[in-house]
């Protein structure tokens, strides 16, 4: 089988280039097709190279992410798209999954959570040439028999049901024609149930799984024959969790066979992905935790840059939009960052006061920061600690003028 073709767009260089160098694509069975700088640029590859998954920000000129997935779905099909999108951009992600998409990475991502949704996309594409070939299979069948053949139908929605848990006892004759409607209605309470786990809406998720498990009254109201659907859509579930958001947990197989009715089972289902949005709640919560401790710990390393702020940080470092880092830092923190920036300038100041006595305080200044304003920087300690660094340096000596 030919490698899959992947484009990766992104109007950062250094997180388009970042990327493409990153990823060693023949070990995944993977090829780079090529790279693009924005959205139209990117649709122009489209179009020439026909990739198989395209990784693209939302945020980009000419075209956002948004827009070229549009306009590449309205003119071809069969491009898996995986989104990238920052900490402030959860909304227009969610857009993203109105047409269709199931993927995303959150900025900053990292080789191994790169990998890993390449993997499971991947595996997702391979499934469909499966599933292609089966369907293509069982036309052929049919077409060999006649449309009154009737083990052929049964034998052909056998043969797409097989994954689902059916058994043979639960197949519906006759069903066969109406096999691939009913596989595309269940893929799109699959996106809407996910779409209502990414965010966080409980109500969405109840409305969503009433409507899947009403269809699934209406084909057949044996709770058999919804038990195959269901574990396959609470798996569904459960990876596109583990890709939101690390979720790590597998469905529980034993337990949804043993279930007698349609109400048993929902109630089941309910439970579970209420469960998963309980732990993407504390999860997103971890994230805005660590985020804000590589904040500190990149103004730890870089006190000596005059030009150290937030907005330097989101361009060179972090790659997210300042203003929402300005109010996750504020959020999280309970303090301005450029009011945590002046007090570790200031107390990496009385360190070195302190430490290294032989430093002119213009050097100290420097060292802080303050290399083209050492007045300023006298007059910043004084305000904190209400005396000017050479005072503070004839205190902790014990000399006195």
């Amino acid at each position: 089988m030919s490698n899959y073709k992947v484009l990766v767009v992104d109007d950062e260089r250094m997180i388009r280039e970042g990327i493409a160098d990153m990823i060693d694509w023949r070990s995944l069975g993977l090829m780079l097709a090529g790279t693009a700088p924005d959205g139209l640029s990117a649709y122009r590859e489209i179009i020439e190279k026909r990739p198989d998954i395209v990784i693209t920000d939302i945020k980009m000129p000419k075209l956002n992410g948004l827009e070229l997935i549009q306009k590449t779905q309205s003119e071809i099909s069969g491009t898996t798209f995986i989104v990238l999108s920052g900490y402030g951009e959860f909304e227009l992600a969610a857009q993203a999954m109105k047409f269709g998409v199931k993927h995303y990475l959150l900025k900053p991502s990292n080789e191994e959570e790169i990998i890993q949704v390449l993997h499971e996309v991947k595996a997702e594409l391979e499934a469909q040439r499966s599933k292609e070939r089966q369907w293509e299979g069982m036309q052929r069948q049919l077409a060999e028999t006649g449309s009154s053949g009737q083990s052929a139908r049964s034998n052909a929605f056998y043969a797409t049901t097989e994954g689902w848990g059916a058994s043979d006892s639960e197949l519906v004759p006759g069903a066969a024609a109406n096999a691939a409607v009913w596989s595309a209605e269940e893929d799109e309470y699959v996106r809407t149930i996910a779409a209502a786990i990414r965010n966080g809406e409980e109500s969405e998720l109840e409305r969503g799984l009433a409507v899947f498990f009403h269809a699934l009254f209406e084909k057949r109201p044996e709770a058999k024959f919804a038990t195959g659907r269901c574990m396959e859509l609470l798996d569904a579930a459960f990876k596109e969790a583990a890709l939101a958001f690390g979720y790590k947990k597998e469905s529980d197989g034993v337990r949804i066979w043993q279930m007698k009715t349609l109400k048993e089972i929902q109630r089941y289902m309910t439970e579970e992905l209420s469960a998963i949005m309980d732990s993407q709640r504390e999860l997103r919560s971890d994230k805005r935790s660590r985020v804000i401790a590589r904040i500190k710990q990149l103004t730890d390393e870089h006190l000596d840059n005059r030009q150290l702020s937030l907005q330097w940080l989101a361009q060179h470092h972090l790659f997210l939009n300042s203003e929402y880092l300005g109010k996750l830092f504020r959020q999280e923190t309970g303090e301005k960052y450029t009011r945590y920036l002046t007090v570790m300038r200031m107390e990496k100041a009385k360190e070195l006061i302190e430490s290294l006595p032989q430093l002119k305080m213009y050097e100290i200044a420097e060292r802080c920061g303050f290399e083209q304003d050492p007045q300023y920087f006298a007059n910043v300690f004084k305000k904190i600690y209400d005396c000017s660094p050479a005072e503070y340096r004839k205190r902790i000596s014990g000399v006195s003028e």
